[in-house]
Order: structure tokens, then C-alpha cells, then sequence
């Protein structure tokens, strides 16, 4: 019989020959740019490695995205599965349930047969690295026994049950004047839609593939039916994850529990930074006012006579030199009411970090995704939020706690300059920036892309397995509890005004029969 120790060591002679020769590595990635940038710094990281890389994408942005970040000879090939390139929000719960489709039936069932397919045909791989949010990627490179590890930049709901009591908020309501009794039923209704809505049906569509693939059926057998994609890769594959740790974990605790979550902060690479255009070089230059950037992400989507009217307030102003960088579908319909001038300039795909980075960007107005959120924090650069839908609401209401901005309470030029105003008063700017210079020291110091290339190499030799992790808090039995308070309180208050008014018809009838 062959001893464990010389198993060990062919075992170890394989794995070396593997990463000599390059490991096979296959990413599959959505386009929105919110999740190719993590992929593409693994993938510098990978390729300077000598690693070989073909990428999936989820839709057609090989060479406009991929090609273009990473040269043109990384193989990729594009799916139809995220078709979708913008989620109205002009509320935070309707946000949440637009992204529903894209997170189930295209994020979950179309993509898990889309790699399914092409597996089928392509079936060599040392390694996958796959997109958190396109589940079905994860679930196709588990059925051909491939080794997934998924990567994340943003707010990680996982509520620890040793920890809290308390569900992740999904949605966050600053400076509120609604009663606090109404704003904890906002923050259980939408927790509970996005509950039954997605997450419910995302676990019904994994319950489906792997009775249908023969695959085991560990989500069901685990009934861990809150918060899906996310969860499940917390339970059943490695997570890489990106960003400052304070404001993305549910405590600092978090980063020494026994899970499969990867904190690693963020360590731009040179082509992070990319490079600013003659426009945008000169337009700071020559501005006479603090320079603000804003910019609202790439999928965001809101009524649009309402954005014309604040782009206009905002260039007839005379306090802000203001940048605003919007999407490809907003820049064309807005370009055209011709409002650029030395106090504002409205531009698409800018080099955001290189930007933020300038000595005279005083202020950054952002939805609070992660990435920009991250950009926000290594650039030291103090932040207004506005937060639309996912991960946003709790990334900007844990970078309010934190110091580090100031929340928006709507989108309006009144509420901007105002607040503006309070984030560039010397104190608490001074205060700010102290406070995110000491986040970027503590994010810069856990490796980044280069410890999620060691981390890749390692899930690829088996170094890092899928461990049993430390249990989450049952969420859905939570929201069902306070479902039967909520419940309880309608029907008593209900009888109550029922009975108020029996009493006040009668009480008048019989007055009027005395009378």
C-alpha cells in the first residue's frame, strides 16, 4: 500500500508540473463594468503569471471590455444571458425588483445551461473563475467537477448567527421623518419582496438543475432559501472578496471566522488608474470652483425628463466645477441639450480612479457600488451617496456610520448644494478624509489582485478546499416572525377602527331617534 506521505508528494509533483506549464484558467463574467473590473485585475494578475485565460461573457463586450483591458490575443466568446443593460430605480424597491430576472431566470437557469453547453465541448480546465451574480456559472462548473471560486465587490450579507439577531438591512431611508415603526416595516417589506421574489425562486431554479443534472442537492438539503447568489457561494464555494473590509463585512469579527470568504481589500493595479482625456484635463484645469465627479454607475436608470432638469440646475450653478460621467444610454439622450460650460461637463467612461485621484476633486457623488465605493476610499476623496438598488443601500448607509460621507436624500440640485456644503465645511472634511486614509491603510494591506492570483493557483492544486463555514443566522425564519407581527398589528388595528366606527354610527342613530 502506497503511503499518505508519498501520495502527498506525487500529489504536490503534479501540482507543480500543472502551475510550470500555465494553468487552464476559464472566466466567465458579466459586462456591466461593476463586475469586470475585480475580474479583469485577477486576471492581469493570472496572466503575469503565465496562467492560460479564456473568457465566457454574458453578453457581446469581448472586445470593447475584455479584449480591450487584456489584449486582443485572450481568447473570449460571448453567451446571450444578461441581455439587460439598465435596472430603473427611481426607488430603491423598485430597483430590487428589476434586477429580479436578471439575477434568476438569466443570472441562475440561462447561464447554468449556457456554460453547461459550452463545458460540454470545452471540458479542459484546471480552474474557474466565475461571476458572483451569474450563479448558474458556478452551479455548470460544479457539474463538470471543476474547481469555482467567485469574486465580489460590495456589502457581504452574512448575517452570523453567533453575532446578531438582526436581518442585513436592504434599503436605507437618511434623515428620515417617517416614525421608526414605519421605517422598520419599509426595511422588513422590501427585505421580505426581495426574499420572495428572487431569492425564493433563485433557490427553486438550483433546486431544479441539480435534480435534473444529478448533482447533489446540498442548497435544498441546507433549506438556505435567504439573500441567493450571494449565500450560496458563502456555503458552497470560495469567495474572493474586494473593498474595505469595515464597511463591506457584517463586523471586523467576520474576517477571523471559519469561512470560505477571501477579504482582500483592494491594491490598484497601473491600468487601474487609466488616463484622463484632453476634455476632461483641461476642463479641470481651467475650473475656477472645487471639482466634483459624480457618477451614478453603469446600469443605473431613472426618469429621464427629472435627470435633465438637475443636469441643468447643475450647469447654470456658480459654487462647483462639476464632472459627470453617465452611461452610454444616458449620454446620448442627455448630450444633446448642449449644457456643457467651464462649470460642467458631461462625459462616459472616464478613468474614475485616475480622476479621483487629482489633486483638485474635492468630493465624489456616487452610488455607493463597490468598486466606485472602493475608488472612493483609496482615493481618500469624501463622499456624497446615492444609493439605488442590491448592495448599495447598505454600502452607503455603513459609509455614512463610518464618517466617510454624507447621504443624499433625493436627486435634486437644491439637496446637492447643500449638501456639498456640509461635506466641504473644514472640520468635518478634515475628519473625512483622516477617516478614509486609515480605511485605504488597513484595505491596501491584504493583498488585492496578486493574493487572489494565489488564491486562484491554490483552489486549482486543492490547497483550498470548501469548508463547512461558521452558520449563518436564519434569516427567513426572522422576516416570517416579524411577517406574524406585522400581521397581528393590521388585524388589531383594523378591528379597532371597525369597531370605532360601529360606534360612532350608532352612537349617531340613537341620537337621532331620542332627537
Amino acid at each position: 500500500m502506497v503511503s499518505s506521505g508519498v501520495l502527498k508528494f506525487i500529489y504536490l509533483i503534479i501540482t507543480f508540473i500543472k502551475l510550470a506549464r500555465g494553468l487552464n484558467v476559464l472566466i466567465f463574467t458579466s459586462c456591466y463594468t461593476g463586475h469586470t473590473t475585480p475580474t479583469l485585475g485577477i486576471a492581469r494578475s493570472l496572466l503575469a503569471r503565465g496562467h492560460n485565460l479564456e473568457f465566457l461573457a454574458s453578453s457581446n463586450c469581448c472586445e470593447t471590455k475584455i479584449q480591450s483591458g487584456l489584449g486582443h490575443d485572450v481568447k473570449c466568446s460571448s453567451r446571450p444571458i444578461t441581455s439587460v443593460d439598465g435596472v430603473k430605480a427611481n426607488s430603491q424597491l423598485e430597483g430590487m425588483i428589476e434586477i429580479k430576472e436578471t439575477a434568476a431566470e438569466n443570472g441562475t437557469w440561462i447561464a447554468f445551461h449556457e456554460v453547461n453547453n459550452f463545458l460540454n465541448e470545452n471540458p479542459s480546465y484546471d480552474v474557474m473563475l466565475s461571476d458572483w451574480f451569474l450563479l448558474g456559472g458556478t452551479l455548470a462548473g460544479q457539474k463538470h467537477n471543476i474547481p469555482v471560486v467567485t469574486n465580489f465587490a460590495g456589502s457581504a450579507f452574512f448575517p452570523l448567527k453567533k453575532y446578531t439577531t438582526e436581518n442585513t438591512e436592504l434599503v436605507y431611508l437618511p434623515e428620515t421623518k417617517l416614525p421608526q415603526f414605519l421605517v422598520n416595516f419599509i426595511e422588513f417589506f422590501i427585505s421580505f419582496t426581495w426574499h420572495k421574489y428572487a431569492s425564493q425562486h433563485i433557490y427553486e431554479l438550483v433546486t431544479e438543475i441539480n435534480e435534473n443534472f444529478d448533482m447533489p442537492t446540498s442548497l435544498k438539503n441546507s433549506r438556505q432559501t435567504y439573500n441567493l447568489p450571494l449565500t450560496y457561494h458563502y456555503t458552497f464555494s470560495n469567495l474572493i472578496h474586494f473593498g474595505p473590509p469595515e464597511i463591506f463585512l457584517p463586523n471586523m469579527e467576520f474576517m477571523i471566522e471559519k469561512t470560505n470568504v477571501h477579504s482582500l481589500g483592494y491594491v490598484p493595479q497601473p491600468e487601474s488608474f487609466g488616463k484622463l482625456d484632453k476634455t476632461v484635463s483641461g476642463f479641470i484645469e481651467n475650473s475656477k470652483h472645487p471639482v466634483i465627479y459624480m457618477s451614478l454607475g453603469t446600469v443605473f436608470r431613472m426618469e429621464l425628463p427629472k435627470l435633465e432638469k438637475i443636469l441643468i440646475d447643475l450647469s447654470q450653478q456658480n459654487e462647483f466645477s462639476i464632472i459627470w460621467s453617465a452611461n452610454s444610454f444616458y449620454y446620448q439622450a442627455l448630450k444633446s441639450l448642449n449644457i456643457d460650460n467651464s462649470k460642467f461637463l458631461l462625459v462616459q467612461n472616464i478613468a474614475q480612479l485616475q480622476l479621483l485621484m487629482h489633486k483638485k476633486t474635492v468630493a465624489f457623488l456616487t452610488h455607493a457600488g463597490g468598486n466606485s465605493l472602493t475608488e472612493g476610499v483609496y482615493s481618500e476623496t469624501p463622499m456624497l451617496v446615492f444609493p439605488g438598488f442590491g448592495d448599495q443601500p447598505p454600502n452607503a448607509k455603513k459609509l455614512v456610520q463610518a464618517g466617510m460621507a454624507l447621504p443624499l436624500v433625493e436627486l435634486s440640485y437644491h439637496e446637492i448644494s447643500q449638501k456639498l456644503r456640509q461635506l466641504l465645511e473644514p472640520e468635518f472634511y478634515t475628519e473625512c478624509r483622516k477617516r478614509l486614509g486609515k480605511s485605504k491603510t488597513f484595505m491596501t494591506s491584504l493583498g488585492g489582485y496578486e493574493k487572489a492570483a494565489d488564491i486562484v493557483e491554490k483552489i486549482a492544486s486543492g490547497e483550498i478546499q470548501v469548508i463547512e463555514p461558521a452558520e449563518l443566522l436564519n434569516v427567513e425564519e426572522l422576516l416570517y416572525k416579524q411577517l406574524s407581527f406585522y400581521t397581528a398589528v393590521f388585524v388589531v388595528t383594523s378591528l379597532m377602527i371597525v369597531m370605532l366606527c360601529i360606534k360612532t354610527c350608532c352612537g349617531g342613530k340613537t341620537k337621532s331617534k331620542t332627537a
